[in-house]
């Protein structure tokens, strides 16, 4: 997980969803909406467990379009916040806060800016048995 102080960061402020303001960075975009760099607004957002103050970190958030779900796709929505939201883990993205509008869901997750594991075996190729086992310990 990176921890990066807004000041270091380079995203113009688009809005505001709840406590949270969402950037101009997009950092990918699916079929069913995109997903932003955010970081929490002036009110203090704690992740107790971990005694973070989200105020002054980045968050990923992913937008996703209610419009483009239809009732199966709702209930995979609702399957992966129910696992994401009970899972914690230090390979697996935390899911911190859910927002809803007339228009969208909003998922705010940890922000990780090194990849994910599917590009890294993009680059690389396959990974040896020892490595393997290292990502999935």
């Amino acid at each position: 997980m990176n921890n990066n102080s807004k000041k270091n960061k380079h995203a113009t402020a688009l809005k505001t969803i709840g406590k949270y303001t969402l950037t101009s960075n997009i950092l990918g975009k699916g079929q069913f909406g995109e997903v932003v760099l955010a970081y929490g607004s002036e009110e203090e957002i704690r992740d107790d467990e971990n005694d973070l103050n989200w105020s002054n970190q980045y968050l990923a958030c992913k937008i996703i379009k209610k419009a483009s779900l239809n009732p199966r796709l709702q209930m995979n929505l609702k399957s992966e916040i129910g696992i994401l939201s009970k899972i914690q883990s230090p390979y697996i993205i935390g899911l911190f806060d859910i927002q809803k509008t007339q228009n969208n869901f909003y998922l705010f997750t940890q922000y990780c800016n090194g990849g994910d594991l599917d590009e890294l075996r993009q680059i690389r190729g396959k990974f040896t048995e020892q490595e393997a086992r290292y990502f999935m310990s």
